[in-house]
Parts: C-alpha cells; sequence; structure tokens
C-alpha cells in the first residue's frame, strides 16, 4: 500500500528562496545522439536538452531542499534538489537505472544521492488493516522507526542536515497517511461494516495536523492535510471544482499559519487548474490571490493559468465547426497555410451591421493575398443568418453559421460582438481581439502579413 511513487502532476511542491539561490545540473549519456532527459521537480516538469554527443546542462533556481524525480524516457530516479550542489549525472542509455551515477558532487550531495538510490520505504501491507486499531497502529509506528533507525544510521543529520531534516518529515508524513487510511480500509479489509472511527483513532490523526511552516515543501505534509480536511468534513460537493473550492475555503477557515494556509490553497488551485483549465474559476482564482504571497507561487500559477489561455499569441486556436450556405462543414484546419480575420457576428447586433461594408471592402482589397475573410454566425437561430444573406446575395464560402455558445467563442471569452480575431497561416493567434474593419490598425496588420 505504502511505496514511493512519482507522479507528474502530483510533485507540487513549492519554495519561498531568493531567486539568487541556483543548483546546476550536468548530464552524459553514453550511446545518446540528441534527446532529453526530464526533471520533476516543484510543480515543474523541465528539459535538459542532449546535444549530438549526448551533453547537456540546466541551472535551477529556488532549490533549497526538495526531492524530484530525473526521468530518460520511462526509466526514472529520485534526487535531491538543494541550492549551491552542483551534480553530474552519467549513464548508458541501454541500462538507465543500471548505470546511473552521479559524479563529483559535494559529499552532502553524495551521501543524500546514495540514501535515496538504496533505501526503499518500507510497505505497510494493506492485510494488516484487518488488525484492530492498536495494533494497527503500532505496526505502522514500527515501520516509521525502522525508517528513522536507517536514516540516522546513515548519519544523514552530520553529512547532509538538509536533507536529513526534509527525510524526517517525508517519512513522518508517508506513515501518517497510512495511519490515516484505517478508517477508509479497515472495514474493507476486516469485512466489519459496523467499525466506525472512534476517539483513539481520531485523536492519533489529529495529532498530525499541526501547522509547520518547515514543512510545507512536503507534497506528504500537504496531502495529510488536505485529507484530514476531508475527514472533518470539507471537500464535498457535486463535482471537481466544488470540492476543491470547499478544500480550499476549509484551509483558509482552519490554518493560522499564512504559510501552512498559503501552501495548501496553492496546491490545490494548480491541481485544479492544471487538470481541468481556468474556466468559470472565479472564485478559486480569488482565494489563490488573496492568500498566496509568495512571488514564486504566484508565477507558477499564472504560468498554469496561461497554458490554458488559447487567446496569448502564438497560441494554437480551437477548432470550430461551421456550416456554409449550401450545408457543407468548415472547420479552421481547412484554412492552413492561410492568415486568417474572423469576423463573430448575429444578425440582430447594431454594430455588427454596421461594420459589414467594412469589412466586404476587405474582402476586395485583399482577394489576392493570403489572407481568409471569415464571417462566423452565432445567432440563435439558422434560419435568421440563412434569411439575411440570402437577402444580400452576396455571400461567399467563407460566410458560415457556428451557432452561439460554441466552444470557439468562449475560448476567445467573445461575450461582446462583433469580435475580430487574426490568426496566421498555422491557426496560430496573432491577435485574439484584432481591430475592427472600419479602423485603419487593422490594414497596418494586414500589410504586415
Amino acid at each position: 500500500m505504502l511505496k514511493i511513487k512519482s507522479f507528474f502532476i502530483a510533485l507540487l511542491t513549492f519554495s519561498t528562496i531568493s531567486a539568487h539561490a541556483q543548483l546546476h545540473i550536468s548530464v552524459d549519456a553514453e550511446g545518446a545522439t540528441e534527446g532529453r532527459v526530464v526533471l520533476v521537480y516543484l510543480n515543474t516538469i523541465q528539459q535538459i536538452i542532449l546535444n549530438k554527443d549526448g551533453h547537456g546542462d540546466l541551472t535551477l533556481y529556488g532549490c533549497n531542499g526538495v526531492h524530484g524525480e530525473v526521468y530518460y524516457g520511462a526509466q526514472t530516479h529520485p534526487i535531491f534538489l538543494q541550492e549551491g550542489h552542483d551534480l553530474h549525472l552519467r549513464f548508458n542509455i541501454s541500462d538507465f537505472a543500471g548505470t546511473l551515477t552521479l559524479e563529483g558532487a559535494t559529499e552532502e550531495a553524495q551521501t543524500a544521492w546514495n540514501y535515496l538510490s538504496q533505501v526503499r520505504m518500507l510497505d505497510v501491507p494493506q492485510s494488516k488493516m484487518a488488525l484492530p486499531w492498536d495494533e494497527y497502529r503500532l505496526f505502522v509506528e514500527k515501520q516509521e522507526k525502522s525508517m528513522m533507525r536507517l536514516l540516522r544510521g546513515w548519519q544523514l543529520e552530520r553529512m547532509s542536515p538538509r536533507f536529513a531534516e526534509v527525510e524526517k518529515g517525508r517519512i513522518r508524513y508517508a506513515y501518517a497517511s497510512a495511519l490515516m487510511m484505517y478508517a477508509v480500509g479497515h472495514p474493507f479489509v476486516a469485512k466489519d461494516s459496523t467499525w466506525q472511527p472512534d476517539d483513539a483513532y481520531r485523536s492519533v490523526i489529529a495529532s498530525y495536523a499541526v501547522e509547520d511552516e518547515a514543512l510545507c515543501n512536503l507534497k506528504e505534509y500537504r496531502e495529510y492535510l488536505r485529507q484530514w480536511l476531508q475527514n472533518e468534513g470539507a471537500g464535498t460537493g457535486e463535482n471537481t471544482y466544488e470540492r476543491i473550492l470547499s478544500l480550499m475555503e476549509a484551509a483558509a477557515d482552519r490554518f493560522q499559519n499564512p504559510k501552512v494556509c498559503e501552501a495548501l490553497i496553492h496546491s490545490l488551485a494548480m491541481e485544479y487548474v492544471e487538470n481541468h483549465g481556468i474556466e468559470n474559476i472565479d472564485q478559486l482564482h480569488n482565494l489563490e490571490i488573496t492568500f498566496v504571497h509568495d512571488t514564486t507561487l504566484i508565477r507558477c500559477y499564472k504560468q498554469a493559468c496561461l497554458v490554458w489561455d488559447v487567446t496569448r499569441p502564438g497560441h494554437a486556436a480551437p477548432s470550430f465547426a461551421g456550416t456554409t450556405m449550401d450545408g457543407k462543414v468548415v472547420r479552421l484546419e481547412d484554412y492552413k497555410g492561410k492568415n486568417v480575420y474572423i469576423d463573430l457576428w448575429a444578425t440582430w447586433c447594431g454594430n455588427c451591421r454596421r461594420e459589414e461594408p467594412y469589412f466586404e471592402q476587405l474582402r476586395k482589397d485583399y482577394k489576392d493575398k493570403n489572407i481568409a475573410f471569415l464571417t462566423l454566425s452565432t445567432d440563435e437561430k439558422k434560419t435568421a443568418w440563412r434569411s439575411l444573406l440570402e437577402k444580400r446575395g452576396n455571400f461567399t464560402p467563407n460566410d458560415l453559421y457556428i451557432g452561439p455558445g460554441t466552444r470557439f467563442q468562449k475560448a476567445f471569452r467573445a461575450t461582446g460582438i462583433p469580435h475580430y480575431i487574426l490568426l496566421d497561416t498555422e491557426g496560430r493567434v496573432i491577435n485574439a481581439n484584432a481591430p475592427r474593419p472600419s479602423s485603419q490598425e487593422i490594414r497596418q496588420l494586414l500589410d504586415k502579413l
């Protein structure tokens, strides 16, 4: 049940270290002709690009004692990152796990590396959950003591004090989570549906729910606090967003230490944004910007949001499925190779109608250029769009009906129309809120293309 595991998304650890603190990592991969090594740490996935000789370098900032993972393909190895270290990794691509070594490191860094390479967290078998609570607790505590004994045996407090401090917390909360899981596992394993958490169980579980800002970098610590909040009744709701929001609100209400509150709220916000995007997250966003003040965390959140922001220049625009007057279905990818100027409009929109002559003039003036001029009708009724185009009589295959509330319209947050968008020949955003056809600015933009 309790294993050392590595998940890209779950590694949401943080740092409040000055941006001037740095760590250097170099890689030599024997047998490699280019490629990449992936380093997962903090809330970041970094790539170390290998040249034709199999060599790569990376400089990191703000790594004051955090666990990470080094990946080559599907193979992985744990690593400890600390400011001031200079780590040189060497391996043969035919056997990453068997040949990976750390070279030229300080005694402090080498000791932490050797420990992570050789020591495995002692398991808590699921079958042990069938035991009565007191017996199960004693078994888990015995496993924790065994791991702490190994830590002392490696003399890590003398050889690598920062790593020893972090590793103690990791061990403690890994086994604390095993204790907490008893409430879920015991009725299932023991086939005893009558058992309910009692005062003895709740007392032990609550004893770990301490506010210690020195532990905020630990994934195991934050996950424990999250689960504890859920045990206390938080994390309810009809969907994922409501459940995450409930946990964030509970963290803000329950935890007095600002750093602990900040770490938990941020990790929950990042979890949701990275997996579900930024649509309709006003409450989550307000909690994040209110309780999170660390500049590193703020930057991480902004970067996570930016990934989902299709309106930023250079981002690939989402496609649409529009219908021509003769019923043909047209998609954005059909215009690959052409720059695209899009008019989101509706027949009932007065401002849209006033821009029509200017839009048609642009079509005429740039007809010999590599630019497609599209109109996308957002009318509720297709018949209204069709009736107007038939009346005008000058429609083209680039006059399309997409209907209201499409993903394309929502992605560009085009709540007001007319709304104009300019895309490049690969369907990437040049301007998500382009100038109107009647403005001189649009001609300047089109001339540059």
